[in-house]
C-alpha cells in the first residue's frame, strides 16, 4: 500500500506543478494564475473600490494560486477571458459518501475536482502534517487512484487534524490555531460586574508592548494578544519606532516573583493598508517576533475567527471580556495587576448616533462593518489609555469545550467610561483574511 500512496502522492506534485496557471477565483470562476498587473478585473476593482472587502477578494486570488510571486508581481487568480462552466453541486458529484480525516462529511471525488484541498496542497506541498492528511483522506476512499474525500462546499475549510499535544509542544510553523490548540483558558470567568483583578493564567494570550525612551528606560504603554507561534495581534496606532519588546506570561508589574513572564523582541511591525488615523478605522497591526513563544500553561494562544459561522455572529447585546494594565478610571494610574471586565456589545448605528452628538464622527465610513462598538449606556466602566491593543473576547463552546476568541481589539474612546459612548474596537472578524496571510507568510 505504501507504494500505491507514493505513486498517488507524486501525481498530485506533478498535477500541482503542470498545472499551476489553473485555479479557483475568489467568486469560484475558473481561472488563471496571472501576475496582477496583467489581470485588468482586478486592477480595475482595486481603483474603484479600496474597501477592506476588494483587499479580502485579492488576498482569496493571491491565495489561489499559492502566495507566488512573478518578479516583484503578486500572482493572481484571474478569470479575465477563462471560458466557464458551471460545476455541479458538491452533493451532486459522483462518488460515494465519506468523511474526511477531520471528520468533515464530504464525496470521494478525484483530487483536481476539490479545489478546496488541491489549492492548500500548492501552499504545503512540503508539509508532513498535510502530506499526512492527503494520505489519510486518500485512505477514506480506499486509495483510489487521485482520489479524496473532498468536504462539503457548505463544511468549514479543511484542515489536517490538530495532534494531542500540550500546549508547550504547539508546532513552531507560523499558523493561527484553531481549537481545541486556541483559546484555552484553566480559570473560570464568572461574570465581572465592573472591573476586577484578574486571576493570574487566567487570559494567557495577553501582551504588553514595551516602548524604549531616549534614556533608555521602558515602558508599557498598549496591549497585545498571542495569535501563532510568532504574532501578537495588536492596534495600529501603538505602533511606533520606539516599540521593541513584548511581555507575555506577566500578571503583576510590580512583582517579578508572581509570574514567570517572557520578554521577546520585536522582529516586524505590520500596519493594515487600510488603517486611517484621521477616524481610527483599520486600526489592526501585527508583530513578528525575532523568536517564537515558549507555549506553556500560562502563555497560549487566543482562537482567531476563521468559518462564515464565526465570522458572521453578531455579538450585538452578548457581554464579551477585556482586559488589560491601562488606567482605571480617567486620569488616573494604570493597573499593575491585569484587570478583567465585561462590556456589553452596542449597535453600531447606536454607537454612531452617540459620537455624532458630540461632534466625534468625521468620516462616512467610521462606524462601517470593521469596528464593533461596546460600553454602558450609564458608563462607569470601559477599558481606557493603556488596554489599547488588547483583545475583545468572547467564549465559543464547540463539543462541549469553551474557546475563547478575540472578536475586537481595543480602538479608542472618548475620554474612559463615560456615560452614552461607548468605547469602539476593531472587529477582528472584518480583517480575518488579512491577519492569517500575515501569519502564514512572515
Amino acid at each position: 500500500m505504501g507504494l500505491v500512496l507514493l505513486i498517488f502522492l507524486s501525481s498530485l506534485a506533478v498535477l500541482v506543478n503542470s498545472q499551476g496557471e489553473s485555479c479557483t477565483a475568489y467568486d469560484k470562476q475558473r481561472g488563471q494564475c496571472v501576475a496582477l498587473p496583467n489581470c485588468n478585473s482586478l486592477i480595475s476593482l482595486y481603483r474603484q473600490d479600496r474597501s477592506q472587502n476588494t483587499i479580502n477578494i485579492l488576498l482569496a486570488n493571491q491565495k489561489s494560486c499559492g502566495n507566488r510571486k512573478s518578479g516583484r508581481n503578486p500572482l493572481m487568480c484571474c478569470s479575465d477571458g477563462v471560458p466557464q462552466q458551471v460545476a455541479p453541486p458538491m452533493n451532486q458529484r459522483t462518488g460515494p459518501p465519506c468523511r474526511t480525516p477531520d471528520e468533515i462529511s464530504g464525496y470521494c471525488i478525484n483530487v483536481k475536482q476539490c479545489p478546496v484541498v488541491l489549492n492548500t496542497f500548492i501552499q504545503r506541498q512540503k508539509d508532513p502534517e498535510y502530506i499526512q492528511y492527503i494520505r489519510n483522506s486518500n485512505a477514506r476512499c480506499d486509495y483510489a487512484a487521485q482520489t479524496i474525500c473532498c468536504p462539503n462546499e457548505d463544511s468549514p475549510a479543511t484542515q489536517p487534524p490538530p495532534p494531542q499535544t500540550s500546549p508547550a509542544s504547539l508546532s513552531s510553523r507560523s499558523q493561527l490555531f484553531t481549537p481545541p490548540r486556541c483559546g484555552m483558558s484553566k480559570v473560570p470567568h464568572n461574570r465581572v460586574v465592573g472591573g476586577a483583578p484578574a486571576k493570574q493564567g487566567g487570559w494567557p494570550w495577553m501582551a504588553l508592548l514595551g516602548y524604549r525612551n531616549d534614556l533608555g528606560e521602558l515602558g508599557w504603554k498598549c496591549g497585545g494578544s498571542i495569535i501563532s507561534n510568532r504574532h501578537i495581534l495588536t492596534a495600529a496606532h501603538c505602533i511606533r519606532n520606539d516599540l521593541f519588546v513584548v511581555r507575555l506570561g506577566e500578571h503583576d508589574l510590580s512583582d517579578d516573583t508572581e509570574a514567570q513572564h517572557v520578554d521577546i523582541p520585536v522582529k516586524q511591525k505590520i500596519v493594515h493598508p487600510s488603517y486611517d488615523k484621521k477616524d481610527g478605522n483599520s486600526d489592526v497591526a501585527i508583530l513578528v517576533l525575532e523568536n517564537d513563544i515558549p507555549f506553556s500553561t500560562q502563555i497560549t494562544p487566543v482562537c482567531i475567527p476563521l468559518n462564515d459561522a464565526e465570522r458572521t455572529r453578531n455579538f450585538v447585546g452578548y457581554t464579551p471580556f477585556a482586559a488589560g494594565w491601562g488606567r482605571t478610571q480617567e486620569g488616573g494610574r494604570s493597573a499593575n495587576v491585569l484587570q478583567e471586565i465585561q462590556l456589553p456589545v452596542v449597535d453600531n448605528n447606536v454607537c454612531k448616533e452617540n459620537y455624532a452628538a458630540i461632534n466625534k464622527v468625521v468620516t462616512e465610513k467610521q462606524f462601517n462593518d470593521a469596528v464593533l462598538c461596546a460600553g454602558y449606556e450609564e458608563g462607569g466602566r470601559d477599558t481606557c489609555n493603556g488596554d489599547s491593543g488588547g483583545p475583545l473576547m468572547f467564549p465559543l463552546v464547540k463539543n462541549g469545550e469553551a474557546n475563547y476568541y478575540q472578536i475586537g481589539i481595543v480602538s479608542y474612546g472618548i475620554g474612559c467610561a463615560r456615560a452614552q459612548v461607548p468605547g469602539v474596537y476593531a472587529r477582528v472578524a472584518t480583517f480575518s483574511d488579512w491577519i492569517k496571510n500575515i501569519v502564514e507568510t512572515t
